[in-house]
This record gives structure tokens, sequence and C-alpha cells, in this order.
């Protein structure tokens, strides 16, 4: 597999976690709006600056 493969796979399991987190918070929330939402991780390098930046744009749309 090419180095380009790899970077692909990456990201199209990145854009798959986004959507199932996604989908558990809004389900965890039942339409209601939050006043905060914490975004964490035990390690560097987690993608919490990616779903962070994915989650804020969901809310502009």
């Amino acid at each position: 597999m090419s180095n380009l493969e790899d970077r692909q796979r990456q990201a199209l399991g990145q854009i798959a976690e986004i959507k199932r987190i996604s989908c558990a918070i809004d389900h965890a929330l039942q339409h209601r709006t939050p006043a905060a939402v914490l975004i964490t991780s035990a390690q560097p390098g987690e993608g919490k600056s990616l779903f962070a930046s994915a989650l804020a744009s969901r809310g502009r749309q």
C-alpha cells in the first residue's frame, strides 16, 4: 500500500469517527443546545483540534 493510500485510509477513518461521535452527542443531548462542550484525550495527536473544528462547523449549519 502506498503512502497516499495510507493517508486516504486514515482520513476516511477520521471522518467516520467524527460522524460516529457527533451522532452520539446528538443522541445524548436530545435536541438541547449545550452551553459548552469539552473535548479532551489521553494523548497528543488523537484529533482533538480536527474534531473540535468539525463540531464547530456543524453548529453553523
